[in-house]
């Protein structure tokens, strides 16, 4: 389960294996949902996030993945 100041998701057990495979999943599927969203596409078969999908709200929600991914996500490599 992933929680906090991103929109909250369940990575399932079966595809991941430590915390930074769900981590790294995560940032994945969000991005996925940034690009769509950035660009006007439909998300409903993305990871769900409950907010509209809009390039303001995708620009968000980047700025904090990037976090995650620059600064929270090598601390798990090691």
């Amino acid at each position: 389960m992933i929680v906090g100041d991103v929109p909250p998701a369940y990575m399932p057990g079966d595809d991941v294996r430590t915390p930074y495979e769900a981590l790294d999943g995560y940032i994945g599927a969000m991005e996925e949902w940034i690009e769509a969203a950035r660009k006007g596409k439909p998300v409903a078969k993305l990871i769900p996030v409950n907010v509209p999908a809009n390039p303001a709200n995708a620009e968000m929600l980047g700025g904090r993945l990037k976090f995650l991914d620059e600064k929270v996500l090598p601390l798990l490599q090691e």
